[in-house]
């Protein structure tokens, strides 16, 4: 609880300090609108100077002290006074209605903040709140090796190293007032653009998306990225349509309030970089198509504007890992500790996603299909199972996603801003079939779709039928989230199980895990097929091949070759997940599970030693009958053991 009201302070003192900081660009907006890009932009902008801090020596030991607490006083103790948000008390019943199921989904997704992370929130506990964990304990900023992740621009995720300190909690609770912010910028410029009732309708539309509700109670920093991409282009497609109406210049406010948010696009996530570029190239063809041509400098500034704000994690990777976006691209590239097997690993995956992929490459002409089934087959575009369909629907985007666009495209004539948010969604729909089709790499198109959805509402006689669907999509997401979040975690929330009985209950590594923190704290893990490192506090590695060439598995020809190789790295503890129940069981009699270990079949000794990634099995399994590697102990899931080869 600690961690909640930190990040509540926090959060809410950050966004009366940018308030303050960008009065002169956000002066003539909605009120609501102010209020949440002051607090998305301040969040942002303080994880990215989170990332300078880091580079120092010792920076987040003392930086919580030197800076963070002065920047928390400063915005406690100097309100600033802004205009009030003007939520109106004569709410009429289809407001109450919007109103009251947005409440209950961030109530729902509080007891997702409460409730410690799972395998269902697998990134956060894998690596969004695992890397700035192991920065916190280092005290600043070192390079991971074996978690590529941690290459990845950090500007969300390096806010949780001065929260985490109070818990996962902290942590997740961030992530939840960025969609509370989020929420209160499609508020307030649906507001702006429409009208009141469109605010409305566009908040519900926005928040019934059911990636959005789910996210918003976890680390994942999917949506939070979305907002700064979607926000900064519908903020400079709006004023480009006003300067053409006016026959006047781009206001420069709002091409640096762009820029920022653009650029914070490209601070938290790769896909930033592609967000980016489609904004801008939308928005100069529409100046050219104007015959604005004065416009196009703007545009440039506002490029320039967003590269110096995104741009220092790019040069960040090309000083440790010599290449900007790594591990990707490494083709073009190259890059440290990675080659082209791993590579195309990584490729692979990114392309399981979907439809019209196979390894011949994309099959174009299954666009329209992979992007409608987006609504009526969410499951191929959210993990797991995804390649057969077997996806999680709270990772979805939902058909009110599809209702602002479709409707603005092919039924209501659009204006100049609405043709802006079509072309780019559109740009943006075809680049994601063509890289990779995960759904929640769409999220910086739900808030532009909301909006659109909103207006739409509010100005064509078919609004009652959008207005039922929206009404319907968000019953369905609050019934997801309550099965999914709400139901096994309310009993933790309310007292009556322990953190500790949840996560044996509902995480199998928990116990392993808690093994694990017992170990001295000069111990060294190796983790094969399991990457919830957020739960260790000793240090660990993930061993499997394909993350990282640091194990150079290809020159190990026997168990005591792999034990004194893996001793040499500085490793005293091996831990093995069960991942694979078709061998699982031979493996596990093969590395002692019984008490003595037993020869592995013969066509799994070679059909393991031939595969690259698989070819650690039999070596454990071989160092398991030599005895320089012994089991400590076994769980209905995996298997922790003890190198001891260092000692003979």
């Amino acid at each position: 609880m600690w961690g909640v009201i930190f990040s509540c302070a926090l959060s809410l003192a950050i966004c009366n300090l940018s308030s303050k900081i960008f009065r002169k660009l956000l002066v003539d907006l909605d009120p609501a609108l102010q209020f949440g890009l002051s607090g998305l932009i301040g969040l942002g902008l303080l994880g990215t100077l989170t990332l300078f801090v880091g580079l120092i020596p010792g920076g987040f030991h003392w930086g919580f002290w030197a800076i963070l607490c002065p920047i928390l006083l400063i915005g406690i103790l100097y309100p600033r006074k802004i205009r009030p948000l003007k939520f109106r008390v004569d709410l009429k019943p289809f407001e109450l209605l919007a109103l009251a199921v947005v409440s209950v989904g961030f109530l729902f997704a509080l007891i997702g903040v409460l409730v410690p992370s799972t395998a269902n929130d697998w990134d956060s506990i894998a690596y969004h709140m695992a890397v700035p964990k192991i920065y916190l304990a280092l005290g600043e900023i070192h390079r991971i090796v074996y978690i590529h992740h941690s290459n990845f621009p950090s500007a969300i995720e390096l806010l949780f190293v001065w929260t985490l300190r109070f818990g996962q909690s902290g942590a997740k609770m961030i992530l939840w007032f960025f969609t509370f912010f989020g929420s209160c910028t499609v508020f307030g410029f649906a507001r702006q653009r429409y009208g009141r009732a469109a605010a409305w309708w566009a908040t519900l539309a926005f928040f019934s998306v059911p990636t959005v509700i789910w996210e918003t109670g976890t680390a994942y920093i999917d949506v939070a990225h979305g907002l700064f991409g979607a926000l900064g282009f519908a903020i400079l497609a709006s004023e480009l349509e006003r300067s053409h109406a006016n026959q006047s210049k781009l206001e420069m406010s709002k091409v640096i309030l762009g820029g920022i948010l653009l650029g914070l696009s490209c601070g938290t996530k790769y896909t930033g970089l592609e967000t980016s570029a489609i904004a801008l190239l939308v928005l100069g063809i529409c100046a050219i198509r104007l015959k604005q041509n004065l416009m196009l400098k703007p545009l440039l500034q506002c490029a320039l504007v967003a590269f110096v704000v995104g741009g220092s994690w790019y040069v960040k990777n090309i000083v440790l890992v010599s290449n900007p976006v790594y591990p990707f691209a490494f083709e073009t590239f190259g890059g440290k500790n990675w080659d082209e097997k791993r590579s195309l690993i990584y490729r692979q995956e990114q392309l399981s996603f979907g439809v019209g992929v196979s390894p011949q490459g994309k099959n174009w002409a299954d666009l329209g299909h992979a992007i409608l089934g987006l609504a009526y087959q969410p499951g191929r575009y959210v993990n797991p199972l995804e390649t057969v369909g077997g996806g999680s629907p709270l990772g979805a985007v939902g058909i009110p996603f599809f209702a602002g666009l479709l409707i603005w495209g092919l039924i209501k004539r659009p204006n100049k801003f609405e043709a802006q948010v079509l072309g780019f969604s559109l740009i943006s729909l075809i680049l994601w079939f063509g890289l990779s089709q995960q759904s929640r790499y769409l999220t910086d198109l739900v808030p532009v779709a909301a909006i659109l959805v909103g207006g739409a509402i509010s100005t064509i006689v078919w609004g009652r039928v959008i207005a039922a669907v929206i009404i319907l999509q968000s019953g369905y997401s609050l019934w997801l989230e309550k099965q999914v979040t709400v139901n096994p975690g309310l009993p933790v929330v309310l007292g009556q199980e322990s953190d500790k009985d949840f996560l044996h209950q509902n995480l199998p590594f928990s116990d392993a895990a808690t093994d694990i923190n017992e170990l001295p704290q000069t111990s060294k893990v190796a983790l094969y097929d399991q990457v919830f490192g957020y739960y260790l506090d000793v240090p660990y590695f993930w061993a499997n091949p394909p993350h990282c060439t640091i194990v150079p598995y290809s020159t190990l020809h026997s168990g005591r070759d792999y034990a004194q190789e893996m001793s040499k790295l500085g490793f005293t503890n091996i831990y093995v997940q069960f991942v694979d129940p078709s061998t699982d069981r031979d493996f596990a009699q093969a590395i002692g599970i019984a008490g003595y270990p037993t020869p592995l079949p013969p066509n799994l000794q070679q059909k393991w030693t031939s595969n690259w990634i698989q070819q650690w099995k039999p070596l454990l399994a071989d160092a398991v009958e030599r005895g320089d590697i012994v089991p400590v102990k076994s769980y209905p899931f995996g298997m922790l053991f003890k190198i001891i080869s260092a000692n003979r």
